[in-house]
């Protein structure tokens, strides 16, 4: 499944989690932990971050401007299909980027 993931200091970029492993399982070996998801804006995209770490644990990946929040550490950005977490569309990217500001842009 194509998600589009995020870690401190690195520019979001595709990537595809194994039809083999558990879609739910990856995102969480991922974000390192229990996971929160938060929906961007009107997009149908959400952001899925740890639900375990307390503000100062993690560095911070990217603010989104419009939600007035901070997403600290490795943060996967996916679609939900009903309860199930779904793949990202090609164009999706190009909203993620437009959605968030990386440490150090304008908001920083």
């Amino acid at each position: 499944m194509r998600v589009i993931t995020l870690r401190p200091g690195e520019a979001p970029k595709f990537n595809d989690i194994p039809a083999l492993l558990d879609t739910t399982e990856a995102v969480q070996h991922f974000c390192g932990g229990d996971i929160c998801e938060n929906r961007i804006g009107s997009s149908g995209i959400f952001a899925i971050t740890s639900g375990e770490i307390s503000p100062g644990d993690m560095p911070i990946s990217c603010m989104i401007p419009e939600m007035d929040m901070l997403l600290r550490g490795p943060v996967v950005f996916c679609r939900r299909c009903g309860h199930e977490l779904a793949a990202v569309y090609e164009d999706d990217l190009k909203a993620v980027k437009k959605s968030i500001v990386l440490p150090g842009g304008d908001w920083f």
